[in-house]
């Protein structure tokens, strides 16, 4: 990257990032979320549906509160605070979603008795 200015560094780095986030909502996380649903005995074909349900749940969510939470955050001043705040919320829940997906699914290591 020598030769590259401070600007073109960072939207390298922008790109870089923002390629990984594309291809894990895109590639990784339909294959697990696949996997987890046969392994509970849902269709191919169900379990396509339940994402495609979530997907389109969580987009309109997104597009109904994002104006609301920019103007908020662009008027009154609260860009850090909200940005803390969500980073927060979506780490804890990033983490409940992970823990209890592997307590329910791995076999042994939560507390449903259908896989003993």
């Amino acid at each position: 990257m020598k030769g590259l200015t401070k600007l073109e560094k960072q939207w390298v780095l922008y790109d870089v990032g923002n390629s990984a986030f594309v291809m894990l909502c895109t590639t990784i996380i339909p294959i697990y979320f696949k996997n987890i649903a046969t392994a509970e005995g849902i269709s191919l074909a169900d379990s396509t549906a339940y994402l495609s349900y979530a997907l389109s749940v969580c987009t309109i969510l997104v597009a109904l509160m994002g104006p609301v939470f920019g103007t908020l955050a662009d008027t009154k001043g609260y860009k850090k605070p909200m940005f803390a705040t969500f980073c927060d919320r979506r780490s804890r829940v990033s983490f409940s979603c992970h823990t209890q997906g592997m307590a329910g699914f791995s076999g042994g290591t939560g507390d449903r008795q259908d896989h003993i």
